[in-house]
């Protein structure tokens, strides 16, 4: 996450922070109280996600087959980067 925000990449919804609080200033900003504020709410997105990965496990066997492959890949790939993440 600090990666993509030193890349002016920010993917975290935009609610999570105040208004006067860009959100590429709270997670490059040297404010521990805000940085943990916002690992604390992407912890909680990554386990959202899991739900997600679940369920999209679950509905693989739907997808063509020429398709599951990639669809595969990209789910152990993002989940990896959450594992990372936590």
């Amino acid at each position: 996450v600090l990666e993509d925000a030193k890349r002016h990449r920010i993917y975290l919804p935009a609610t999570w922070f105040s208004p006067e609080i860009n959100s590429e200033d709270l997670l490059l900003e040297k404010n521990i109280k805000l940085r943990n504020q916002t690992y604390t709410k992407i912890l909680n997105l990554l386990e959202i996600s899991e739900d997600y990965y679940h369920s999209a496990d679950l509905g693989l066997q739907f997808i063509p087959k020429e398709s599951r492959f990639a669809i595969q890949i990209a789910r152990r790939i993002y989940s990896s980067i959450g594992n990372e993440i936590r």
